[in-house]
């Protein structure tokens, strides 16, 4: 077998222990969502969490790596779940620690592997044209676009509370 092939072979398979865990996970947690709708089911969840000790600090925050790195994973419940638990302070205050651990974990695996890291997940024409597009070789317009990018992300926060 080839690098390439065991590159594949891997990206596949790690594919699919991905998709596993995650089905697991939603099987697991499908009733006590559905059990969230009600007092009672909100008032035993917290009571769980608070029961496991460190092991329920430890899931959401695996909750919580996992929303970052598999972006397709919304960030609205693991931050509901994260003020229910631990209330709006603490809850907060982990969010803010969490993403701020696994950003950083992002940023010097990039540091670490350059565009090899990158090229794992996105596709190199894509990348290479992006890269050569008259947005990225003007800095005014990389400044404008993050800027709005930024409002955006602000009024997201403004609606949602």
């Amino acid at each position: 077998m080839s690098r390439k092939e065991k590159i594949i072979f891997l990206k596949i398979l790690i594919l699919i222990i991905v998709f596993v865990v995650i089905c697991a996970i939603t099987l697991y947690l499908f009733p006590v969502m559905k059990n969230l709708s009600t007092l009672e089911g909100k008032l035993m969840f917290k009571e769980k969490v608070e029961r496991s000790g460190i092991f329920g600090i430890l899931l959401l925050f695996v909750l919580q790596i996992s929303q970052i790195f598999l972006f397709i994973v919304p960030g609205e419940p693991v931050e509901i779940l994260a003020g229910m638990c631990y209330g709006a302070l603490l809850g907060t205050i982990f969010i803010v620690f969490s993403n701020i651990i696994t950003t950083s974990i992002i940023y010097f695996l990039v540091r670490k592997y350059g565009k090899r890291f990158v090229y794992m997940f996105c596709n190199r024409r894509k990348i290479h044209k992006m890269e050569n597009s008259d947005l990225f070789k003007d800095s005014k317009k990389i400044e404008i676009l993050v800027l709005f990018l930024w409002v955006i992300g602000k009024m997201e926060l403004y609606y949602i509370s």
